[in-house]
């Protein structure tokens, strides 16, 4: 992490976006970090599980309650998953938002004051 810390300096990374990287490498870099295990997977079976979680992920979500096997099959195929380290701020006020966010794992803090979706903890599942 010192180097890092030393190259985000070195190369002039604003500070809030270094804590960005630094919390992403730290996450990424965790034992909790369970991406490790598909590392040496061929692509093409990478985007299988990836289609199949993704799927099993929206069947979960009660809004999506009653929908065709084709429109889960759809949204599953255009879906990746994000993951973002506890404080990375999701959305703000003003932004324009082209995705569909489910919240596979951990919390989402709501700040109506700020009017912004801050993560506290968790794996994000996103969908075009």
């Amino acid at each position: 992490m010192d180097n890092l810390k030393k190259y985000l300096k070195q190369v002039k990374i604003a500070d809030d976006l270094a804590e960005d990287i630094r919390g992403h490498m730290q996450m990424k870099y965790s034992d909790d970090y369970d991406k490790k295990i598909v590392e040496d997977v061929p692509a093409y079976l990478i985007a299988k599980i990836n289609k199949n979680f993704n799927e099993s992920i929206i069947r979960s979500v009660s809004l999506f309650k009653g929908c065709s096997p084709d429109f889960f099959k759809h949204l599953a195929s255009g879906a990746h998953q994000d993951f973002h380290p506890p404080g990375f701020t999701l959305l703000e006020e003003g932004n324009i938002v082209r995705q569909l966010h489910i919240l596979y794992a951990g919390g989402l803090n709501y700040c109506k004051e700020e009017l912004y979706v801050h993560l506290f903890k968790g794996l994000l599942q996103s969908s075009d």
